[in-house]
């Protein structure tokens, strides 16, 4: 209720001071200044331009529309082209990072593998010597 009154009070003011510098201006320039002023607006309301130039205005307009409208698409397309190599680029670098682990496991079971067969060859090794000596031990038995 308070900004009601206090709105009408501002509107009173407004009109006072309308009514003031409208009687100031008639004493300067000796005509009425409100009567001036609906003049120019009604010289302003009126349109200046035939419907031949806003038929082009309109047209025009449409243009601008179908232009920003493509614009707009290619913008979209381009969003989503860009959202696709964003995710290769995210899938690329974790096939590497998975690639690298891979290859790490490769090494590790090609060490393990070198590993077995030097384990391997040590013990065919000692499998040999093991027979030469029992070999050599019958013949020094059988000599006895």
């Amino acid at each position: 209720m308070a900004s009601a009154q206090f709105s009408a009070q501002l509107k009173q003011k407004e009109d006072a001071d309308k009514t003031r510098i409208e009687d100031h201006a008639k004493t300067l320039y000796g005509t009425d200044a409100s009567q001036k002023k609906r003049e120019e607006n009604r010289l302003r309301n009126r349109s200046s331009k035939s419907a031949a130039e806003m038929e082009i205005t309109i047209e025009s307009l449409k243009r601008v529309i179908q232009k920003l409208q493509a614009e707009n698409e290619a913008i979209k397309v381009k969003e989503v082209q860009a959202t696709r190599k964003m995710e290769k680029l995210s899938n690329q670098k974790i096939m590497k990072q998975e690639n690298d682990q891979l290859k790490q496991a490769l090494h590790s079971h090609e060490m393990k593998e070198l590993n077995f067969d030097e384990k391997d060859m040590t013990i065919r090794k000692l499998v040999e010597q093991n027979r030469s000596l029992q070999n050599d031990l019958e013949k020094e038995r059988s000599k006895l």
